[in-house]
């Protein structure tokens, strides 16, 4: 006689959404120096664990304390840019208007690349699930590498908000 099984449901959204660690939203707002007036905003939720990305996220697109310098946010001149993070709860409802992997380690070096999605997931958790280790880097004969010591990973950040004031 086999033992009596259980059934139970499957796991939802909400089940999975709540063992997920916190997640932090990060807002990047660009400000006329003279005005005070906002030309520009972008919104970004990512894991609590990935902040040290995040910042390299950041590096890598030129952002200073100061402002922008010019690149893909352009701004002009007396512009000052600014970011504020906060701790948020999981929320699944979030839709992404843009997602952007930060690759480093390995053949991407210490500083890393930023790419999007593809194809773009335009749901909070496909986006964010992106994150993960990547296979361990051999550099071959003749490779140029800069020997750096971070394991090779993409972490993955969801834009929900970007917006022209």
């Amino acid at each position: 006689m086999d033992p009596p099984t259980r059934q139970a449901p499957p796991e939802t959204a909400e089940d999975v959404g709540e063992q997920q660690k916190p997640w932090v939203q990060c807002t990047i707002q660009e400000c006329s120096d003279a005005t005070g007036e906002c030309q520009r905003m972008e919104s970004w939720v990512l894991r609590q664990e990935h902040m040290t990305d995040y910042k390299s996220f950041l590096d890598i697109r030129n952002f200073e304390p100061a402002g922008f310098l010019p690149g893909r946010l352009d701004s002009g001149k007396g512009m000052t840019a600014s970011i504020s993070c906060n701790e948020r709860s999981v929320d699944t409802s979030l839709s992404c208007t843009e997602c952007i992997r930060l690759i480093k380690g390995g053949p991407y070096g210490i500083r890393g690349v930023a790419v999007g999605a593809y194809p773009m997931e335009r749901e909070v958790l496909p986006c964010l699930e992106l994150s993960k280790p990547l296979p361990k880097y051999e550099p071959m004969s003749g490779d140029r590498y800069d020997g750096n010591s971070e394991d090779p990973r993409q972490t993955a950040f969801c834009n929900v908000i970007s917006a022209r004031l």
